[in-house]
């Protein structure tokens, strides 16, 4: 190593990356005059690009003749080497060679803030832009100040050190000024551990950091807080009090060419001049919002006011026959919506606060896809929704027509243009939806209308916007002109201006079955692709019905697992069908969802989301020690996750379906660890099923629960190793016993809920019962874990009972006829070497 690549003391403990000069002389081309980016009293700053990942950067190269270049140098890569915030600009490392200094950082493709304040050029931001960047700024200051490991004291705020990247989100750079000092402690006499560094640097004095800290709390920091304050708490509002200059009381778009709408996610405007909230993706979410704020308030008493909205859609769908999830109108208090779900959440709200009243939303749904767990009629339909997806009301897609009073239905996924007027009456409170055909005039009978007060649910100032969600299915949702009016009717839009809808070309000729059942069909070329060629070091797992890859979707990189069924399997087309027909329908957060599928000459394919955690049995069973075990908060988190499916199974969705093969290899753990379950070979719809599998053949497999609890498979090794025993019996000999938690995992170490985990135990063995009348049913077991309803009083006594030797007693009278899933059920466990 040359004397140049030493490193001192401070980079041991604090530096990030430290880059070769050659690879910056390369990423900036040599720091050529083209690539400059800004000057300052430090130095330059220059755009560059990485040759092998293409990642753009910017480089800071500190002049050598700037006096404070080395202290600032310092001071930048300690402060900022360690810091973590989504509002910070991220310092990737650094460079020091022949008394060079160079700082390298994620290159902000929307350059500083005060070129939007304070540039010459007409671009500017909106007032909801603003906003954001303002919250942007206070979060990053307050993670600063209290969040991080030591309090850090930026003392250099202004627009030109607030970066802004393709978002346009705001992060503070510039650390150069910045100090440390432990959190409680008062600056001006706590020694911070960097001060001899900062003076080894250049000749900076103790007693000037110590004065600059506390100027920089006392002026620096808080005067751009004390700022904010007075805007949002001291009588200016910040939303309440934007000038009348910035509210709007119409507009009108016949199309969007030229706009200012403010976008995010998936939308655009397109180069024809429509708004395209989704582009084909999967499995994200687009926003369009008009840029100004709305007062829909009566300033005297805080009522709402009558207000029109009408816009031209289209959805187009790769097929004619099926869309993926929806888009919808709404009205919000601001225009972020981060932390909002795709698919089947439309990008508005998420698990926890779906329907929350802070939510303080209202939106017309144009939903394509059925979501059973938002009790939707069907998967065409218009819909009037407060806070949440769960329609108020909701009708069939469609229109009156206004000479025969016949109601004529719409496709809303026809890849046609249609008309939306969406209408309230202040003082009647009446809430009117209508459809129709583009081109047509307005009906005079409206689709769908309800009273409901919405002073009680929107805020005084709020955004208009569009949003959208994909699923699996290539769909593109379209906005092709929109207008809007208050105490009037919203402006009529010019169609002769509107742009046409983008095509589509027709889809592949399916099979009846498919058409009916199908989700997304993947070209086999695709799915090859995405699995090296269904390489080996793809292979996940194997079993009877054939092989399990793991893919990368070339176009949206998405991660996947592909199931190939064995050629040689007897079952396989029978399986495959009766998978495609139920889960290609069903859709719950706790059953995996299967994304498409693929038919190749006699090659059959399911196409799942991958989950990275893998299956649970590896978690329960394995005794690789890399793999790690499960806490017991996480195991009774799969536990109820995998009843709440079970319960969606056998009464939400629209017939019963029994799934049949309940075990810890069929739950399979997504990243955040929730369990879902998969594998449908063997499910069975009861409308088609044999009239003795019912729901409580899979409460009975749903033993599950000791197999989580005790870390057992259903059928255990015996301690001496002479023969197995059946898990359930197990337990219950403990029970006996009086020693039930010797059950109990001994991974967990003790480290469990005495009364939760007895409960499960009990219940396991409730559900293990062999007589179906004496099994609670899923709503029970759901409600017993809950803790809605309390579990049974119950002694070893009441549960007594030998499965195989009841099962070897003729005069028990057990026939396949009379018990089929008790004997289905350990009839195929008996067969399975070690149980399942």
């Amino acid at each position: 190593m040359t004397r140049l690549e030493l490193r001192e003391d401070w980079e041991v403990a604090f530096g990030p990356h430290r880059f070769p000069y050659k690879d910056l002389h390369r990423a900036t081309e040599g720091f050529k005059n083209k690539n400059l980016l800004g000057a300052g009293g430090f130095g330059r700053v220059y755009k560059g690009v990485f040759p092998v990942s293409c990642l753009e950067i910017a480089v800071k190269q500190v002049l050598h003749n700037s006096s404070q270049g080395v202290k600032e140098f310092v001071t930048e890569v300690v402060s900022l080497g360690r810091l973590q915030h989504r509002n910070l600009v991220r310092l990737l490392g650094y460079c020091r060679i022949k008394g060079q200094l160079l700082l390298v950082y994620d290159y902000m493709s929307n350059g500083s803030l005060d070129k939007y304040l304070y540039g010459e050029g007409n671009t500017t931001l909106s007032w909801s832009q603003r906003f954001k960047i303002i919250k942007d700024i206070a979060a990053a200051l307050l993670y600063l100040h209290e969040e991080c490991e030591e309090a850090v004291i930026h003392r250099d705020i202004k627009a030109s050190n607030v970066l802004l990247n393709s978002e346009m989100d705001g992060q503070l750079g510039d650390f150069s000024l910045a100090r440390l000092y432990d959190h409680g402690a008062d600056p001006e006499s706590t020694h911070d551990v960097r001060t001899n560094i900062t003076e080894a640097a250049g000749n900076f004095r103790p007693s000037c950091l110590h004065r600059a800290v506390r100027a920089e709390v006392v002026i620096g920091n808080m005067l751009f807080l004390v700022r904010l304050l007075l805007i949002m708490s001291l009588g200016l509002n910040l939303e309440a009090s934007i000038a009348a200059s910035d509210i709007v009381d119409q507009f009108v778009y016949s199309g969007f060419s030229g706009s200012n709408l403010t976008m995010d996610g998936t939308t655009t405007i397109t180069s024809d001049g429509f708004l395209q909230l989704s582009n084909g993706t999967a499995y994200l979410k687009g926003h369009g919002f008009h840029p100004s704020p709305l007062r829909l308030c009566e300033s005297s008493n805080g009522t709402v006011r009558s207000f029109s909205v009408a816009f031209v859609f289209g959805i187009v769908s790769s097929y004619a026959d099926f869309s993926a999830h929806s888009m919808a109108f709404f009205i919000a208090p601001n225009t972020n919506f981060s932390t909002a779900l795709p698919t089947n959440y439309l990008g508005l709200t998420n698990v926890q606060n779906n329907g929350n009243a802070s939510n303080r939303l209202f939106a017309v749904e144009l939903d394509t896809i059925q979501s059973v767990e938002f009790k939707d009629i069907n998967a065409n339909h218009v819909g009037i929704n407060i806070n949440g997806l769960e329609s108020l009301r909701s009708y069939n897609a469609g229109y009156y027509d206004d000479k025969s009073g016949v109601f004529q239905s719409l496709k809303l996924i026809s890849r046609q243009a249609m008309q939306v007027w969406v209408d309230y009456n202040g003082e009647t409170k009446q809430i009117n939806v209508t459809l129709a055909p583009f081109r047509m005039t307005r009906p005079l009978r409206t689709l769908l209308s309800t009273v409901y007060d919405l002073s009680t649910v929107l805020t005084d100032v709020v955004y208009l916007e569009f949003s959208t969600a994909t699923g699996h299915v290539n769909s593109l949702h379209c906005v092709l002109g929109w207008s809007f009016g208050i105490n009037s009717q919203a402006p009529a839009i010019d169609i002769s201006k509107l742009p046409n809808l983008p095509r589509i070309g027709p889809r592949p000729r399916s099979k009846d079955w498919e058409v009916e059942f199908g989700p997304h069909r993947f070209s086999y070329k695709d799915l090859y692709y995405a699995t090296g060629g269904f390489k080996e070091r793809r292979l996940l797992g194997e079993g009877g019905f054939g092989k399990v890859y793991k893919g990368v979707l070339r176009t949206s990189k998405l991660e996947v697992v592909v199931k190939r069924v064995s050629h040689q399997s007897k079952q396989g087309m029978k399986e495959f069908l009766a998978e495609i027909a139920i889960i290609g329908r069903i859709r719950h957060r706790n059953l995996v969802q299967l994304l498409g599928y693929c038919r190749r000459k006699d090659e059959l394919l399911f196409v799942y989301a991958y989950m990275p955690n893998g299956s649970l049995d590896k978690y329960l069973y394995d005794s690789d020690l890399c793999t790690g075990t499960l806490t017991w908060l996480q195991r009774f988190h799969v536990l109820k996750g995998v009843a709440t499916g079970l319960l969606y199974l056998h009464e939400g969705w629209e017939k019963v379906v029994i799934h049949r093969d309940i075990k810890a290899s069929n739950v399979l753990l997504d990243k955040d660890m929730n369990g879902q379950l998969g594998h449908f070979g063997l499910a069975s719809p009861r409308a088609c099923a044999h009239k003795q599998i019912v729901p409580l053949t899979d409460v009975f497999i749903f033993d599950f629960l000791l197999e989580l609890t005790c870390g057992q498979k259903p059928i255990k090794e015996n301690v001496q190793g002479s023969g197995h025993t059946v898990l359930a019996d197990w337990v219950l000999q403990h029970w006996r016993n009086g020693s039930l938690m010797a059950t109990v995992d001994r991974r967990l170490q003790g480290d469990y809920n005495v009364e939760v985990a007895g409960l499960v135990l009990k219940l396991g063995l409730m559900c293990s019962h062999p007589f179906p009348n004496a099994r609670p049913d899923m709503g029970q077991v759901v409600s017993y874990l809950d803790g809605v309803v309390p579990l049974p009083e119950l002694t070893p006594t009441d549960l007594s009972f030998d499965v195989p030797a009841m099962m070897q007693k003729k005069e028990f009278g057990m026939s396949a006829e009379s018990y089929p899933d008790l004997v289905t059920s350990f009839g195929t466990i008996s067969s399975i070497s070690g149980g399942r």
